[in-house]
């Protein structure tokens, strides 16, 4: 079984700040379900999460890194779901599959990362790690695959490209590779602090070594 469903929020994490039951339920309590059946029956599960557990550059962050923005922290509501699920299935067999940012060809798909920055008026320049999509795909595909590969415990993998980009540089790379294809992004460039949020932001690299 590979789980892909969960609560990100519309048009972004501010949302779970909101509606923290359905973002609990989606992201905690139905996975949680899913890998007590999958666990009983002798399915193999993976539970495709977020990397949005983690903030700052003091380090890349590793898969065995405890978290510093997530259940016990000043973090997103989101982000503690994301934690929260991790925690409460520790003794299960399950691969989790952290990703960041997901970027995808689509760009008329609202989550994907190109699509948002395209439609955002103001920008904050940090540096994060990205999923590929497609990447996502073979990484999946080749886990599966794996004859060799355990299954006896909860495995977590971050799922990122090896080059995290600053925003400033996908905004460069998407105007480089314009071709009239879309409108020339010329953002306004500000601090976060001016941004009208409700939640604190995860902004990090994950290492990728694992």
């Amino acid at each position: 079984v590979i789980n892909c469903s969960g609560f990100t929020g519309k048009p972004n994490v501010d949302e779970a700040e909101i509606k923290k039951d359905e973002c609990w339920n989606l992201n905690v309590m139905i996975p949680k379900k899913i890998a007590e059946l999958c666990n009983n029956i002798g399915v193999k599960l993976i539970h495709v999460s977020s990397g949005c557990i983690y903030s700052g550059y003091d380090k890349e962050y590793k898969e065995t890194d405890t978290p510093d923005f997530g259940l016990y922290h000043n973090s997103s509501f989101y982000s503690k779901s994301k934690h929260a699920f991790e925690t409460i299935t520790t003794n299960n067999r399950i691969k989790i599959l952290r990703i960041r940012m997901p970027i995808c060809f689509d760009l008329d798909n609202n989550k994907n990362y190109l699509k948002k920055i395209m439609n955002y008026p103001n920008l904050v320049d940090f540096k994060n790690s990205k999923t590929f999509i497609p990447e996502l795909g073979d990484f999946i595909d080749a886990m599966l695959q794996k004859k060799d590969l355990s299954w006896s415990g909860q495995d977590i993998y971050n799922v990122v490209h090896s080059t995290p980009l600053s925003t400033f540089e996908v905004v460069w790379t998407l105007n480089v590779n314009n071709q009239g294809k879309w409108k020339e992004l010329k953002p306004n460039w500000v601090d976060m602090s001016e941004l009208d949020i409700k939640a604190p932001r995860s902004n990090c690299i994950l290492n990728n070594d694992k």
